[in-house]
């Protein structure tokens, strides 16, 4: 009879990598062939740098051109037009998308649309407070009020980055101490653009 916890099934393996050139002189002498893996991630930070300097995409393609497997990689993919010329650039299988997401869950939208040969503007001021207002109600209907408050504070200055009086807005939500006076902040800041064309 086999131990109840062995496991006789198919399991995908993802290796996520952090570059490291103080430690390794050739990333790819180090890549994990000796075992099934499926999928390799890269970021191509090194681990002192953290989220500092830029990532190095010539070393995420050397990478991935020294592999067999799907290789995915990561770093200072800020927009769709940029992620679209890293996946090219790089021989990469895919591209990972970190920071360039947050305040803009409109990202991968427009990267679909990019990718299937449609035209894709950036969205308006009105469609980004809009997006706002959405992800401040759908995250108090899941998480309640106050778990809410707490957490959208770090996430809701995201979408207004680049608009008139957004740093007074993020002051505003920064001290706001329940929901309401984040959707207050938010009707205040949002007054000032209602008349514009396109929200912009």
């Amino acid at each position: 009879m086999k131990p109840a916890n062995t496991f006789t099934g198919r399991c995908n393996v993802t290796v996520a990598h952090c570059r490291d050139i103080d430690t390794y002189s050739d990333p790819g002498n180090f890549i994990p062939v000796c075992f099934s893996t499926d999928m390799l991630a890269v970021h191509g930070r090194t681990v002192a740098q953290g989220y500092g300097g830029k990532a190095n995409w010539d070393e995420i393609s050397r990478i991935a051109a020294s592999v067999s497997i799907p290789t995915v990689g990561n770093g200072d993919v800020t927009s769709p037009c940029e992620g679209i010329g890293r996946l090219h650039a790089s021989g990469c299988s895919g591209i990972m998308i970190g920071r360039g997401i947050l305040g803009n869950p409109f990202f991968f939208t427009n990267l679909n649309d990019l990718l299937r040969g449609r035209e894709s503007e950036p969205q308006g001021h009105a469609e980004r407070i809009k997006m706002a207002r959405v992800h401040l109600n759908r995250a108090a209907a899941r998480y309640g009020k106050h778990h809410a408050t707490l957490e959208l504070k770090k996430h809701l200055v995201f979408y207004f980055k680049g608009m008139k009086g957004a740093s007074r807005l993020r002051v505003a939500i920064n001290n706001a101490n329940s929901l309401s006076e984040l959707v207050d902040a938010i009707d205040l800041f949002s007054a000032q653009f209602s008349g514009s064309k396109r929200g912009q």
